[in-house]
């Protein structure tokens, strides 16, 4: 009966520190999350893809950032395919991780060229 009781005071601990903010370990493993995406699925304006991926932790938002920035001529097929896997990436992560207070939101926008 002891060993129930514990068990389930340990499960209902552990379902409270989950909604609650982020420790400032998780803050760093989520930015460090940041970073592991911007290496593995980052992209650069310069390539054949012609648009900029890039993610950025906001700390005082709890958000991973998903900025893209991409040229009149983009694939937008391709561009959307990546940030559609990048979104699903992040939220696997996310509940991989017990994050559930972590957000995540986009910026997408079209880069306004020089004018000749």
């Amino acid at each position: 009966m002891i060993a129930f009781l514990a068990g389930a005071f340990a499960q209902a601990h552990k379902i409270d520190l989950q909604r609650k903010a982020p420790s400032h370990s998780s803050r760093l493993a989520w930015n460090g999350l940041a970073l592991d995406l911007q290496s593995r699925l980052g992209t650069e304006m310069s390539g054949p893809d012609r648009f900029d991926l890039t993610f950025v932790g906001i700390g005082n938002e709890d958000t991973l950032l998903i900025y893209v920035r991409y040229l009149p001529r983009v694939n937008r097929e391709v561009m959307n395919i990546r940030i559609e896997g990048a979104k699903q990436y992040i939220e696997d992560e996310r509940k991989n991780r017990g994050w559930p207070w972590l957000k995540i939101r986009e910026d997408v926008k079209m880069q306004e060229l020089p004018a000749k």
